[in-house]
């Protein structure tokens, strides 16, 4: 009794599956057709129609799906450009109001202290009987005590000011012939801060 050889079964080690085509009627156009032989007529490759077809549609499609990366990149710049100009457009606003307030007057600088807080003097003054004695410049019979008939006592000033300012207008009003007493109040007429009385010709301080 012979053996007979065992025969493999399958197929042989090292050989290619062939490509599972499936088969689809298509109609081109003349035209069409006429590109697909100039296609093949530029390649050196011998392939028969069909795969040239398929190398066209594989690369039209490598070719669509970059078109789709392309626009997307595109969008992604127009979209950092729309950023980049609504920012430039703020930029301009925050530009021209600053150079608005520029061209404004400077507004003048508050004093550190306002004159309506500083204390209002008066300077009041008695002169011998008889008529009222001329005021220097800058003064004058603001207030008579009880009428005008009444004399000798009347208010020559009241201001907003220093007190040094208003101890130097009671040395202006010495010099004035006639006055017996000259004495100065702050806000109103109360105890008098300066009081000075004449003398014998001199002025003395009795207050």
């Amino acid at each position: 009794m012979s053996i007979q050889p065992q025969r493999n079964r399958g197929r042989p080690h090292g050989s290619i599956q062939p490509v599972h085509r499936v088969r689809r009627d298509y109609r081109f156009s003349q035209e069409v057709l006429d590109h697909i032989a100039q296609g093949r007529a530029l390649i050196s490759d011998t392939s028969n129609e069909t795969a040239f077809v398929e190398q066209a549609i594989a690369h039209y499609t490598a070719f669509l799906e970059g078109l789709v990366q392309m626009n997307q990149e595109v969008e992604r710049l127009q979209a950092q450009v729309r950023d980049l100009e609504h920012d430039l457009t703020r930029t301009q606003q925050a530009l021209h109001l600053a150079e608005a307030k520029t061209k404004q007057p400077s507004q003048p600088v508050p004093q550190t202290r306002s004159v309506a807080h500083k204390p209002i003097y008066q300077i009041l003054v008695r002169h011998e009987p008889g008529a009222c004695s001329d005021l220097p410049d800058g003064y004058d019979f603001l207030y008579v005590q009880k009428n005008e008939q009444q004399c000798p006592i009347h208010q020559v000033f009241a201001a907003a000011c220093p007190i040094d300012q208003a101890r130097l207008r009671i040395e202006a009003l010495k010099q004035v012939p006639g006055f017996t007493r000259i004495w100065l109040t702050k806000n109103g007429y109360g105890t008098p801060q300066d009081d000075w009385q004449q003398k014998n010709g001199a002025w003395q301080r009795i207050g």
